[in-house]
Formats: structure tokens, sequence, C-alpha cells
């Protein structure tokens, strides 16, 4: 195995038993690579340190803004979106493309503009939240589902050939965004200016009527149950198991109750995924966020970081892990609004702003 492969293994271990026991993640990711001596990480450490120095900030999960920060090409530092399932955070998407009074332009050329008291934001109700347009009215969208599932039928097709363990062969899917599409719910806060609530997601979820990701009911008919088993994984909650499968049932997509995986005690998936491993081969990964792939997405790391971690796993996406588009809510915004919850829309919509690269 290569040793590459090893030290992220070795990563992928120590960061989920580190999120068990709430042990600060880039700490122990930095303990990690001198332990083990993990050259590839140590610069990305080093990095991430210098730009934390450089921003006065003592770690990476702070909820401190900062003003004046071009990125330079790396993503973003803020964060925050509505706060519910770690693998279902909602934002109320509309509200960062909303516009401003007084003719102010969405770049950071005017340094007085830029620093404008948020008090003189006008939100408009006659804005399109674009990302929920995209999921449900482009052809791309649609596109690049099929592209994904393509792969992963593909993929799919040449680790069962190349298999050589006695264990059975399995696959793991994320639910919310790669197999069942929420956008109704999405475009039904829009629609209604509301914001995210667990009330209103709970009663989605139990109408049971969403419809199926393109691509996904093709590729799951496909799988020979003899061969692979189908797992799903999601961060639902468990009282929404009976919706789920009706749900699921409707639309003909091939399920067992025993092998929807939904969340009890734990946002992390890894210790599902460990459970599904002692008695299967897990050759495939598929889901809309990076913390569907790997424990190392587990303990709230920053924008930058979650890139960089990212890229330490580059070999893995196409392969053994097959990423679903989703631009409308996921750890990504969570990152960017570095976990915080309580941030106001107007607080939110400023993050978004000073978020975006111009020129």
């Amino acid at each position: 195995m290569p040793r590459k492969l090893i030290s992220i293994l070795v990563i992928s271990f120590i960061a989920g038993f580190s999120t068990s026991c709430d042990f600060p993640f880039k700490s122990n990711l930095a303990q990690i690579a001198e332990d083990y001596n993990i050259e590839f990480l140590k610069p990305i450490l080093k990095t991430e340190e210098s730009e934390a120095e450089k921003n006065h900030s003592g770690d990476h999960f702070g909820n401190k803004h900062h003003e004046e920060d071009h990125y330079k090409g790396r993503p973003p530092k803020h964060g925050h979106n509505s706060h519910h399932d770690e693998d279902h955070e909602l934002s109320s998407h509309h509200e960062l493309q909303d516009h401003e009074k007084h003719g102010h332009s969405s770049h950071h050329g005017d340094s007085s503009s830029h620093h404008h008291s948020l008090e003189n934001i006008k939100f408009s109700k006659h804005q399109v939240d674009y990302g929920i347009l995209w999921v449900q009215n482009s052809a791309e969208y649609s596109a690049l589902c099929h592209q994904a599932y393509n792969i992963a039928s593909l993929k799919l097709e040449q680790k069962l050939v190349q298999k050589k363990s006695t264990k059975k062969a399995a696959i793991i899917l994320d639910l919310d965004e790669t197999v069942l599409d929420n956008s109704p719910f999405q475009a039904k806060l829009f629609l209604n200016q509301d914001e995210y609530t667990s009330e209103a997601w709970d009663h989605w979820v139990e109408l049971a009527e969403a419809e199926a990701i393109p691509g996904a009911k093709t590729f799951l008919d496909s799988i020979n149950p003899q061969k692979v088993e189908i797992f799903y994984v999601s961060n639902r909650h468990i009282k929404h198991l009976d919706a789920t499968l009706d749900n699921m049932k409707k639309l003909e997509i091939p399920v067992k109750k025993s092998n929807i995986l939904l969340k009890e005690n734990s946002s992390s998936k890894e210790i599902r995924r460990k459970l599904i491993s002692e008695n299967y081969e897990i050759l495939l990964l598929l889901g809309d966020n990076l913390i569907d792939f790997s424990p190392i997405f587990d303990a709230h790391p920053s924008s930058q970081f979650r890139y960089r971690l990212m890229e330490t796993l580059h070999d893995e996406f196409g392969d053994k892990f097959i990423v679903l588009p989703n631009p409308n809510y996921g750890q990504w915004l969570s990152a960017l609004h570095n976990y915080d919850y309580e941030l106001s829309r107007l607080e939110k919509y400023k993050i978004a702003r000073e978020s975006l690269l111009s020129f």
C-alpha cells in the first residue's frame, strides 16, 4: 500500500477518535503529522498556523471575522448557515443574493461601501435564488448527476473484478442530495421568505415526497444484490426512518430497512461506516458533502483547511469517492460561517460579500 494512502488512513482513524473525544482538530492533526512523520501534511499545517497568526486568530473554529481578507485564490475563512442535521445544514440561501441599498456593488473595490453600515442593507422579495433554480431547471445539473453515477457504475464494475477480499462487496450512499432531491423544501423556504426550522424540515421529511436525484435509481437498479450490498448512511435523524423508507419505496429504489443507517447520537458517519466494514468490503462512497467520505472533515475545519485536506485525498475522487453537486447547503457553507449558528441574516449577508473574489 502506498505510504501516502497509509498516512491518510492513519489520519482518518485518529481524527475519527479525536472527534468523539472533542479534541481540537488542528492541534490533533499537527501531532499526528509529527508522530508519524507525515511530510505531505506538515506544509498544510504550517501554512494554516502562519495564517492564524496573521489574522490574530487562536484557532480555526472561533467566531471572529476579519474585515479585510483578500484570499488570493484560497477558499475564504468566514462561515455559518442555519443549523440542523450536520449532513443537511440548510441555509436560507436566497438571503446571500439579496440586494443592498444605495447602489453598492458586490465586490471589494470601494472600501467605503465595503465597510458601509449593515443597517443600510435592504433585502428584496424580488430576488432570485440561482442555486435552487440551477438544481431544478438546468440540464447541466442533471448532466453532472448522471456523470457521477456513470462513473460510479464504471468504477464499481472495475473494483468487483479486482476484489480479493472474501467479504461481500458494499457501497455506501448518502441520502439527501445524493439519492433524494430536497430542492422543493428549499424552494418553499425561499418563496415564503422563511428561515430554516427543524419543524419545517421534519414536516417535509414526513411527507415522503422527495424525488430521486437524476441517475440514482438507474445506478441502484443496475446493481446485482447477490454481489453488492447497498447501504444508506445519512444524518437524517433516526426518528425519520419510517418516512425515509416510505419515500424510497415510493420511488422503487432498492432498499432494506436494516441498511438505512440514520443519525442517533453522533453526526460523524465514521462509526457507521466502520460498522459496515466489519462484515463488508466498502468499494464506493457516494455523497454531496466531504463528511460523506472521511472523518478528517468531522471536526469543523475552516474553509481553507477543508480545501487543503481535500487535496490530500484528491486521488480518491472519481475512484472510490463519487461527489454529487449541491450548491445550496452543506459543510462548505457552515465552514464559511465559522460554524457560528447564531449569525443574523445581515451578518451572513456581509460574510457572503466579503467571501467573493473580484477584480
